[in-house]
C-alpha cells in the first residue's frame, strides 16, 4: 500500500525520474507494478541474489547497464535510447550516490535563454524524502516534515514551466521543472577542443615573442661588459641646451662611433645615475661649470660612487668654476687656482690673432709622449686653450698630465696687476688631466670647456714665435684621440687561457713536486673599439710566488697574443701563486693569480744513492776497513 501510494505521488507530480533501492523482487512482497507500468524513466538497484521475476524480462522495458560487487542496477523507459557507460567495475571503489547520478545522460535538451539574466532566488518548499532521496522515508505522507530551501536558480525559459501541485494526499508543494543538467560528453570535448586551440595560439604568440626579444639581445646587450668593454651608454649635463649645438663636433664624433649620449641640464629634477640599484649609464659628461647643485639625486658623492663603481667621466671646468665642480675635482686629485677670477696667461705661447687681446687663448704642443693616450698619429697643430689652469696633486700619483702650459705660463687675473708671486708657474700649469682609478676607471678633467667647441675645433692657429700657421687647430684630433682611451676604445686588456702544466703533459695538475719542470702560459689581447686585438710587447713578467718571489722570470711571446714559459719548481714546498701584475702606462692593469701547493718527495721517490752523499758514504766504508786491518794487525803482531 505505501508503494502504491509513492507510485501515485510521482504519478500525479508528472516525475519524468524515479530511483528505487530494494532488496525485494517484483512479487507482491516487493514494489508495485505501478513502478513498471508508468511512463517515467526507473532505476532499480538490487542485491546480486536478487533473480528477479519475469516481469524484469519484458522486451522493452529494462536496459541492463552493469554491475557492482554486491548490487545489480537496471534501467527502465522506453525514453531510454542508448545505454549508460558503466559506471563502477567489479573491483572500483565505492560511488556516492549524487557521482553515480550524475553519468546518466540527460533526455532533454538544456535550451538557455538567449540573454544572461541576474539569478532569481526561489522558495521551495518540498518534503525531506524528496529532499534528500537517499535518506528513509517516512511511514505516512503526513509524518514528512516540510523544509523551506532557498536556492539560486536561473530563470525559467518557456520549455522550463512552473509545475504547482495541490492537495495531493496532503502535501502542497512547489517546484520548477527546470534542473541545471550535467555537460554531456560531447560539449566537454568542444570545450576541451577550444581550450587546446587556445593554448596552441598562445603558444605560438609567445615563441614569436620569444623569437623577436632573441633577435634583439645584440642591441639590448650593447652596454659595457667585458667582452665589449668601450661604454655605451654616456649622459651629459649642460649648463645650457644651446652648449649641444655650438659643441656639436664633439658630440657628433661619439655618436659616430657608437655611443648613446642622453642630454639633460644638469640641474633638472628628474636626472638619475642609478635605479633600484642599477646604474643606467656607463660614463658621465659635465659640460655644466658653473652649476651650483645638480637636480635629482645627483651629486658630488654620486658622481664619486659611479667612478669607484668604474664608470667613467669627463668634466669640462671653465673661469670661474663653482664649488661643487672643485669638489669633484679635487676628489680625483686636481685642484683649481683658488683665485676664482684666475686663467691660464702665456705671454710667449699665446694662440696670435687678429687682436692682440690679453694672450690667454693659448696655443699649446707640450703633449704627453704616449701612443696609448693620444693614438699613433702625431698631432701637428697647437690645441686651443682658453680656461683656467690647474695642478696635480703630489699624494696621487694616478693623475697624468697630458696637455701643459709652456715655462712662461702663469696663473692670475688679467684684469688685474699681479701683486704676488702666482700660485701656478711654469710647466707645473696642467690644462688637460686624466686619472686611471685603480679599478681601471678613468677621468678626463679639462680647465676649459671651449676647447672642445665647434669655433676652436674648425679655427686656424698660430703660435706666437713660430712662423708656421695652420689652417686647422689640433683640437678635434687631440680630444677625439683622447676621448677614445677615457671611454676605453684604446688601452684595455684583457687576459685569458691561464694555463700552467708539467713539461711534456697538457693538463693542470692538481699538485706539484718540488724540483718539477713545469709551463706557464697566457693570452692578453687589447680592445681595438670593434674588437680584440693580440697584445704585443717585451715586458710581461710572471712570478712563482709565497710569501716572496721565488723565480721570477719574463714571458716569451709568438706575437699573436699568446706568453709563455718555462721553470724548474724551487726546493721548498708550501702553497705558491702564479702571479701576473702588469701595469704599464695608459694601459688597464692585469693582476692574475692562480693558487697551486707544492710537496716534498715522498720517502720511496728519493735516490738510492745521492751522489752529494758519495764523500760520506767512503767515510763509513773506509772506517770499516781501517778497524779491521787494526784488528788484524793488533792480534797477529806478537
Amino acid at each position: 500500500m505505501k508503494t502504491h501510494n509513492i507510485c501515485s505521488l510521482y504519478t500525479v507530480a508528472k516525475v519524468n525520474h524515479f530511483l528505487l533501492v530494494t532488496s525485494l523482487g517484483t512479487n507482491k512482497l516487493g514494489f508495485s507494478g505501478v513502478i513498471l507500468n508508468s511512463s517515467a524513466d526507473r532505476l532499480v538497484l538490487l542485491p546480486k541474489f536478487v533473480l528477479g521475476s519475469p516481469d524484469l524480462k519484458k522486451e522493452g522495458t529494462r536496459s541492463i547497464v552493469g554491475q557492482w560487487t554486491s548490487i545489480q542496477y537496471f534501467v527502465w523507459g522506453s525514453g531510454v535510447k542508448s545505454s549508460v557507460e558503466e559506471i563502477a567495475e567489479t573491483t572500483a571503489p565505492l560511488t556516492l550516490m549524487e557521482e553515480f547520478l550524475a553519468k546518466i545522460p540527460p533526455q532533454r535538451p538544456y535550451i538557455s535563454s538567449p540573454k544572461a539574466k541576474e539569478p532569481d532566488t526561489e522558495a521551495v518548499s518540498v518534503p525531506d524524502a524528496v529532499a534528500n532521496p537517499l535518506s528513509s522515508p517516512p511511514s505516512k505522507p503526513g509524518d514528512g516534515k516540510q523544509t523551506k530551501i532557498s536556492e539560486t536558480v536561473p530563470k525559467p525559459s518557456v520549455s522550463d514551466t512552473q509545475s504547482s501541485v495541490s492537495r495531493v494526499d496532503g502535501f502542497s508543494q512547489t517546484t520548477s521543472s527546470k534542473v541545471e543538467r550535467p555537460i554531456s560528453p560531447y560539449v566537454a570535448q568542444v570545450k576541451k577542443e577550444a581550450t587546446l586551440s587556445t593554448m596552441d595560439d598562445l603558444v605560438r604568440k609567445m615563441s614569436k615573442f620569444i623569437f623577436v626579444f632573441l633577435a634583439l639581445i645584440p642591441l639590448l646587450c650593447a652596454s659595457f661588459s667585458p667582452e665589449r668593454p668601450s661604454d655605451r651608454r654616456v649622459l651629459v649635463l649642460l649648463d645650457d641646451f644651446a652648449i649641444k649645438s655650438s659643441h656639436s663636433l664633439f658630440f657628433n664624433s661619439l655618436k659616430s662611433r657608437g655611443f648613446d649620449l642622453h642630454f639633460h641640464l644638469a640641474d633638472d629634477p628628474k636626472i638619475a645615475l642609478q635605479r633600484y640599484g642599477q646604474y643606467l649609464y656607463d660614463a658621465l659628461i659635465l659640460f655644466s661649470p658653473t652649476i651650483e647643485r645638480f637636480g635629482g639625486s645627483v651629486d658630488a658623492a654620486a658622481i664619486l660612487d659611479f667612478v669607484d663603481s668604474g664608470h667613467d667621466l669627463i668634466v669640462a671646468a671653465d673661469r670661474n668654476p663653482s664649488d661643487l665642480i672643485r669638489e669633484i675635482a679635487t676628489e680625483c686629485g686636481v685642484d683649481f687656482d683658488e683665485d676664482p677670477a684666475a686663467v691660464a696667461v702665456d705671454h710667449s705661447g699665446y694662440a696670435v690673432s687678429a687682436t692682440e687681446g690679453d694672450h690667454t687663448l693659448i696655443a699649446s704642443d707640450d703633449f704627453i709622449k704616449s701612443d696609448v693616450l693620444l693614438g699613433s698619429n702625431i698631432i701637428e697643430a697647437p690645441v686651443l686653450f682658453q680656461g683656467i689652469g690647474h695642478s696635480l696633486s703630489p699624494t696621487n700619483n694616478l693623475v697624468l698630465k697630458v696637455l701643459s702650459a709652456s715655462p712662461s705660463a702663469f696663473s692670475a687675473n688679467p684684469k688685474s696687476k699681479v701683486t704676488s708671486p702666482p700660485s701656478l708657474t711654469g710647466t707645473s700649469i696642467s690644462l688637460v688631466s686624466v686619472i686611471q682609478a685603480r679599478n681601471n676607471a678613468r677621468i678626463l678633467i679639462s680647465g676649459s670647456l671651449s676647447m672642445f667647441s665647434n669655433r676652436f675645433f674648425r679655427s686656424g692657429v698660430q703660435k706666437a714665435g713660430s712662423q708656421t700657421k695652420h689652417e686647422k687647430s689640433g683640437n678635434e684630433q687631440f680630444l677625439n684621440e683622447l676621448s677614445k682611451w677615457v671611454f676605453h676604445e684604446r688601452g684595455h686588456l684583457k687576459a685569458v687561457n691561464v694555463q700552467h702544466h708539467k713539461v711534456g703533459e697538457a693538463n693542470e695538475p692538481a699538485i706539484y713536486r718540488i724540483n718539477d719542470d713545469l709551463e706557464y702560459s697566457v693570452e692578453i689581447y687589447e680592445w681595438s673599439g670593434t674588437t680584440w686585438e693580440p697584445y704585443v710587447t717585451d715586458d710581461v713578467q710572471v712570478q712563482f710566488y709565497m710569501m716572496s718571489p721565488y723565480v721570477l722570470k719574463t714571458l716569451s711571446t709568438d706575437g699573436k697574443g699568446r706568453y709563455f714559459t718555462s721553470f724548474k719548481v724551487p726546493d721548498v714546498y708550501g702553497v705558491f701563486q702564479f702571479k701576473v701584475e702588469y701595469e704599464k702606462l695608459g694601459y688597464t692593469s692585469l693582476s692574475l693569480s692562480k693558487q697551486i701547493p707544492v710537496r716534498p718527495f715522498r720517502h720511496n721517490e728519493y735516490e738510492r744513492f745521492i751522489p752529494a752523499a758519495y764523500p760520506y758514504y767512503g767515510a763509513a766504508f773506509s772506517m770499516m776497513a781501517g778497524f779491521f786491518i787494526f784488528t788484524a794487525v793488533h792480534l797477529y803482531s806478537k
